[in-house]
């Protein structure tokens, strides 16, 4: 991420209703890409969950957001929200689990 730089968060004050929440639209510029978004600062979560990815920057939990990728538009919209307690063997890594360098994951994809 830090290769990326640090992104542009623009908020037009449009809102939405998403699963009872009231949601703000929020457009981040990164690396002359725009990414667009619904957020909710209505559910509260203990830790930076936006860090790892294109919504960097942005407060609050995303519901809806949209990309294009080799030319189609994608928009995903959470259709479920619940609340429980994850146990901390789903942040287990596997063993047979390999690490790779963004170089190793290009060539697998052909890029």
């Amino acid at each position: 991420m830090k290769e990326m730089g640090d992104p542009e968060v623009r908020e037009p004050g449009e809102t939405k209703e998403i699963l009872g929440y009231t949601a703000k639209k929020v457009e981040v510029e990164l690396d002359d890409n725009i990414f667009s978004g619904y957020v909710t600062d209505e559910i509260s979560l203990e830790a930076d969950h936006n860090w790892a990815g294109q919504f960097n920057g942005v407060k609050g939990v995303l519901l809806e957001y949209t990309t294009e990728q080799q030319g189609m538009i994608m928009t995903y919209t959470a259709t479920e929200i619940k609340e429980e307690k994850v146990k901390p063997s789903k942040f287990t890594i596997p063993d047979e689990y390999e690490l790779k360098t963004s170089e190793e994951i290009k060539t697998m994809f052909g890029g």
